[in-house]
This record gives C-alpha cells, sequence and structure tokens, in this order.
C-alpha cells in the first residue's frame, strides 16, 4: 500500500475512501464465505507514523475497507512485516485481533499466538489458516516468535501443519516467496 494509494483515498476530514479506488473489483469477493488477501504493508496506524517504500506503515482505516468487503483471512507474513518493528506488529495484530470471524496468521505480538494454530468454524467447517515468509527485507525480529518464516523451520511448519490436519476439517496454508518483480 504505496503512500500514494493512501493519500489518494485520504478525505479533507482526514478519513479514508479506499472505495473510490477499489469498490468495482472488491465488489466481487461479497459473496464468498471465504476471502483471502496477503496484507502487504503493515498496518500499524498513524500513531507509528504513515510512510511508503522502503519501509511501510499503512492506515488502518484499509483494514477496516477489506474486513468491511468480507475480507477474513489475512496473511501478514511477508517482505514488509517488520518495517516498523516490533511496534508495528504489536499495532496491526492489535487491529486484526478485535474483528470477529477472522483469521489473522504471519506475525505475532506473543509467543502463544506463534504456538497457537489460527481456526473458526464457518457453516459447520472447521479450518485453519497458516502463514509463512520467506524473508522481511533483512529486517530482523526482535524475537523468534514474532514472525512465521519457513526458511530453517520446514519440519516445525510441517509438523503445525499436521497437527491443524487433525484438529480441522481444511488447512490453508500461505506461503509468501520469491523474487519481486
Amino acid at each position: 500500500l504505496h503512500d500514494s494509494v493512501y493519500t489518494d483515498a485520504q478525505n479533507e476530514d482526514g478519513s479514508y475512501d479506499f472505495g473510490k479506488q477499489l469498490d468495482s473489483v472488491l465488489n466481487a469477493v461479497s459473496g464468498y464465505d471465504l476471502a483471502y488477501y496477503n496484507q502487504e504493508t503493515i498496518l500499524g496506524g498513524s500513531g507509528l507514523g504513515l510512510s511508503g517504500y522502503p519501509t511501510f506503515n499503512s492506515p488502518q482505516e484499509f483494514g477496516d475497507y477489506m474486513y468491511g468487503k468480507g475480507f477474513n483471512l489475512i496473511s501478514t507474513a511477508n517482505n514488509h512485516c517488520l518495517d516498523k518493528g516490533f511496534a508495528g506488529v504489536q499495532s496491526s495484530r492489535e487491529f486484526w485481533n478485535s474483528k470477529e470471524n477472522l483469521l489473522m496468521s504471519g506475525t505475532n505480538a506473543t509467543e502463544e499466538e506463534y504456538n497457537a494454530i489460527p481456526s473458526m468454524e464457518v457453516n459447520g467447517v472447521k479450518i485453519a489458516f497458516l502463514a509463512y515468509c520467506e524473508n522481511t527485507n533483512g529486517i530482523n525480529p526482535d524475537y523468534a516468535w514474532e514472525v512465521n518464516y519457513f526458511p530453517g523451520h520446514e519440519d516445525e511448519m510441517l509438523e503445525k501443519i499436521r497437527k491443524a490436519k487433525e484438529e480441522n476439517d481444511v488447512v490453508i496454508v500461505s506461503m509468501h516467496w520469491g523474487t519481486e518483480y
């Protein structure tokens, strides 16, 4: 979410209207029970100072917009998830934890969140959602449990997936990797 996007969405009163940019595309999501997206930039909010490239921090109002459109599987595991350090992870996690009927995976404010398997029931089907990333652009986490990395954690990741399969009807795993551009 580059700063030009949220600047364009900002109204004179300081509120945001992302609908003028995205409604025509995202209205297609409204009829589905599950809708996934990768929140590529941290939603640390204005309290941490909004910023664009190369270390992003976006307004939480974007998350409100996406949630309002029906997105309920949110990955925060990506190369920009540590752009505002642990404070950004905490703020983003608090934001997503305040939403009902939503699974967010990828970053963690506590070791307990890291060890948990995010799951919820949708129409009688128990769903688990796990998200992992390859790197964080050279920014190291403050805590080993802060980000769900898969390089060097493959056995741990696969064990968590096995456990999720035992406890759920469906397991969805999101992997963020590869060479940009």
